[in-house]
Parts: structure tokens; sequence; C-alpha cells
């Protein structure tokens, strides 16, 4: 994850993931401090985009291989320790859409759903139980968060402004392609790559 001057990054090597922190010098990079009372078996999760932008810092989707709770860090520069709170499942895709965190939390054997955050565990709640996977690759657009979901005849388009009323595919509104993919953002204008029976995969 980066910010101006600071990339937030995991190190795979260890038997844990660790999370870094660096400006582009040797002495501004470093691990972060864990939060007091975690043990050394927390490490970044496994699963992409575990590591976002988030308010005036970073957030970062930790899991606890020692059979703690999962947690989310948030750090403003990794200078300091970072400031835990716990999340009811494991969670990755970390994605800010303003001042909201929106995660993808899935228990054991179960397909991850969609919540969101306010960056505290109090504030971190159900949005939608969806009908499939959620898939990589969320974007934030004017307020709104915009992700694929896979389910049995393909994936489909989704958007939510962070209530259950307001998460839906796209096709409840408007006519859109099958499989979106690269879901890209430029200047407020959300662009990807869909399919349909007649034009085949195309620019949308």
């Amino acid at each position: 994850a980066v910010r101006p001057g600071i990339v937030l990054f995991a190190d795979t090597a260890a038997p844990t993931s660790r999370l870094f922190r660096t400006d582009g010098t040797p002495e501004g990079t470093f691990a972060i401090a864990s939060p007091e009372g975690t043990g050394y078996a927390t490490g970044v999760a496994d699963g992409t985009e575990a590591i976002a932008p988030y308010a005036d810092g970073f957030a970062a989707a930790m899991d606890d291989w020692a059979g703690g709770e999962p947690q989310v860090w948030l750090t403003v520069d990794g200078r300091d320790p970072a400031t835990p709170f716990t999340v009811p499942a494991a969670s990755l895709w970390l994605t800010p859409v303003g001042e909201r965190l929106f995660l993808a939390c899935h228990g054991t054997g179960e397909e991850p759903n969609l919540w969101v955050s306010d960056g505290s565990h109090s504030g971190t709640h159900l949005v939608a139980d969806l009908p499939g996977a959620p898939l990589p690759g969320w974007v934030a657009v004017d307020g709104m968060l915009y992700f694929h979901v896979a389910g049995p005849s393909g994936s489909a388009l989704w958007s939510s402004d962070g209530t259950t009323a307001g998460t839906a595919p796209l096709s409840s509104v408007a006519p859109v392609p099958a499989d979106p993919q690269g879901l890209t953002v430029s200047n407020s204008v959300l662009y990807f790559a869909g399919s349909t029976s007649d034009a085949g995969t195309e620019l949308w």
C-alpha cells in the first residue's frame, strides 16, 4: 500500500508475514511494532489486498496463527506500535471509500461476505450476505464501492454505499456485461472489460 513518501508491505520470508514500512531509505525501513498483547504468531492475512491506505495512514488485515482473534491494525506512518481492532473473521481485500473501510470477512469453510468498518470493533458490521464469492480488484468511485461477485453463470458487477439496501448488482438498475475484469478508475469514471454474447469482450 502506498501513500506519499511511505510504503507498507509484508515480508513473507518469515514464519509469519511481518508488516514493514519504508520511505526509500535504509534507516526508514523497519518492521512495524506489534500492538501490546499480540503474540509472535500474528502476521499479515493470507490473501490479496490485505494492506490499504486508510484515513491518515494505513490499515492491514492480520491473522493470529496461534488461535487468537483476527485483527485489523491501523498505523499512521509505522513509527509507533500499530493500533488494533478485532474483526469477526479472517479478512482481506481492504478497500477505503471515504471514511469507511470495506473488507471481505469469512469464517472456516464459508465464502467471504461484504463488511464495512469505521476503524473500530464496534463500528465493524456485515453489509451483505453475497450470493457468491467476491473477487479481488475492488475500487472506489465517488463514495461507492464497486466489486465483482462470482456466480454459477459467471461473475457480476456490484456496487455498495455501505448499507444493505444500497448493495446490489448493477444489473438491477442498468444493462451491464457479464464477467467484468480489470476494474480501473480514472477521473471518477469506472472502466472495465466486460463480455456480451454479441460483441464478446470489450471495454466498458
